[in-house]
């Protein structure tokens, strides 16, 4: 009674474990009670359960006391049995411990008397590759020789929390080939559930399992179509009365985030006019609805909200999810998107403000990066602005006490991305006043968050060369000038790299002088003392390469023979590591 009453009270379950392990110790010190394999167990379960990082080897340690006592003292009643053994392999699945889960499933099959082992057994096992992130790769293979070793045992039958498993390990190995196998097992849990006319609850498909399955198909490349068809399946089972499967925030949430990625890598953009509208099917990602894949990650969001509004709490949807809309329509590259993602940005802070307020859907720094980003892209008369107003909005915030809308050097990139795509006379100008922003604001407090990096220095040179206003190749060769002073200083992060060089031959290119071939030449041998460090990467190589390749382009009108022989000359200094 005293080893229940410590298990079962719910304000002490963080150290209720380490109690009843002490009690259980005690009574068999003082001899008062003779604690059996069933008060062992509940303690084993008890450390299973716990948040303790030594928790699974207390788990193992009163496992092998068990054994002694039974050996020593020859008491059987003490003796480890199927239900122990399964919750030390417990311990170690809510943990990933893949090994020793094993480890103990291959000692059970070895004891002959007293242990067998069971569904559950094979569940924990199975559970204890789809929680490990170490054994992800084969966690899918192994989960299915498992479970092929349960259904070649009459004695086990696996159930709807073995084909979970089972999926949830093929979904988190990745890709089409385990997308594949998982909706197959789902096809034949479906099938055995039917056959028993929905009596045998152990059988029963639930929004876990088909949620798993959708996000196999979610995260493999062209896999959105299925993923899709799997949340019309739940909806039409829950339609038809079946509560054990309805779509969640999850559901959503996964589809948000596969239609936001294919919108960040351009595919499932709308098709230009005359091609036949609906989105770009390449690789088979293709919208059924005709939209792109912005637009069906905010009807997805709508259609929670919809749900909410009308008494789901499951599908509740938050920052999360808004914050992936809004940044499917900052990379969608469609008109007016950006419009669009602000427009969630406001629909978030109305929602925030209502009755108590809504922390779970207050915009915070990743939600206005992403709307000033959605600006930088457009590209559009004004977005410019309206980036740096939102940069305001978020300092007035900050200073104001919200410490979740801090800017941060992204934020500050962002703007001046904006402005450098934008150009014009006064974009150079803007973007370095941000520049000077961020440096005033490293000074002022040395927040390694505002410190300004070599995307902040190439996007201000970018923005003067797309500034086409006299002496800009001066004022973009000046940063970069201050790039290398900072970096021989110490500024690792300041360390100039191709694109910067790029940005500034781009610059002089545009300028009111021209870029003539020896400054070329002295940029491009600049560049390669940065190379030749010995800490470039083959990104730097391949940006190196274009850099050339640039310089060959803009020298092309005024070709001679002798200056591209001693680029291509210095080109060969580029030696791949």
């Amino acid at each position: 009674k005293q080893l229940k009453s410590i298990l079962s009270n719910k304000r002490r379950q963080r150290t209720s474990a380490q109690e009843a392990e002490e009690y259980l110790f005690q009574t068999l010190t003082e001899g008062t009670v003779r604690p059996d394999v069933v008060a062992f167990t509940k303690v084993i379960s008890a450390w299973a359960r716990s948040r303790r990082p030594d928790a699974q080897d207390r788990a193992e340690a009163l496992l092998s006391r068990m054994i002694d006592i039974a050996n020593d003292e020859g008491r059987e009643d003490v003796r480890p049995n199927t239900f122990t053994y399964n919750a030390l392999i417990n311990a170690f699945a809510r943990r990933g411990l893949v090994a020793k889960a094993e480890e103990y499933l291959s000692k059970m099959q070895e004891v002959s008397t007293n242990v067998d082992a069971d569904c559950i057994t094979y569940n924990s096992v199975i559970n204890a590759y789809a929680s490990s992130r170490k054994a992800k790769k084969e966690g899918g293979q192994r989960a299915l020789e498992l479970f092929e070793e349960m259904k070649s045992d009459e004695s086990i039958k696996p159930d709807s929390v073995t084909y979970g498993s089972v999926i949830k390990c093929l979904t988190n190995a990745g890709g089409k080939a385990n997308a594949e196998k998982a909706e197959e097992l789902l096809d034949e849990l479906e099938e055995l559930y039917e056959t028993s006319g929905g009596a045998d609850e152990s059988l029963a498909p639930n929004t876990i399992i088909y949620n798993s399955v959708l996000n196999a198909w979610s995260t493999v490349r062209g896999g959105i179509g299925r993923a899709e068809a799997i949340l019309d399946r739940m909806e039409e089972l829950h339609g038809a009365g079946n509560d054990d499967v309805s779509p969640d925030a999850f559901t959503f949430s996964s589809l948000i985030k596969a239609w936001t990625a294919a919108a960040s890598s351009g595919k499932g953009r709308r098709k230009a006019a005359g091609s036949g509208g609906g989105v770009d099917d390449t690789d088979d990602d293709t919208d059924l609805l005709g939209r792109s894949a912005a637009e069906r990650a905010q009807q997805l969001l709508d259609r929670m909200e919809q749900l909410y509004r009308n008494g789901d709490d499951d599908v509740k949807p938050n920052k999360v999810v808004y914050n992936s809309v809004i940044h499917a329509w900052a990379r969608s590259g469609e008109a007016g998107s950006a419009q669009r993602a602000e427009d969630l940005l406001a629909r978030m802070q109305q929602q925030a403000k209502v009755g108590d307020g809504d922390d779970d859907v207050k915009p915070d720094v990743v939600t206005f990066n992403s709307v000033i980003d959605a600006w930088a892209r457009a590209e559009e008369y004004g977005s410019a602005e309206k980036a740096e107003n939102l940069l305001s909005s978020m300092e007035k915030q900050y200073i104001a006490g919200d410490e979740s809308v801090k800017p941060d050097i992204k934020s500050i990139n962002s703007c001046i991305n904006a402005w450098s795509r934008t150009g014009g006379p006064g974009a150079g100008l803007r973007a370095e006043q941000l520049l000077d922003r961020a440096e005033s604001l490293y000074e002022e407090t040395g927040d390694d968050d505002v410190r300004p990096n070599k995307v902040t220095y190439s996007s201000v040179i970018n923005a003067h060369a797309k500034s086409y206003k006299k002496g800009c190749g001066e004022f973009a060769e000046a940063i970069l000038d201050h790039m290398e002073e900072m970096y021989e200083d110490g500024a690792s992060e300041a360390r100039p790299n191709p694109i910067a060089f790029s940005a500034v031959l781009q610059a002089w290119q545009n300028s009111d002088v021209g870029l003539s071939a020896p400054r070329a030449e002295g940029l491009l041998m600049r560049m390669m003392e940065y190379l030749d460090e010995g800490k470039r990467g083959g990104k730097d190589v391949i940006d190196a390469n274009k850099t050339f390749d640039l310089v060959v382009r803009l020298l092309d009108k005024t070709y001679d023979e002798d200056t591209i022989e001693r680029i291509e000359e210095l080109r060969e200094g580029i030696r791949m590591e």
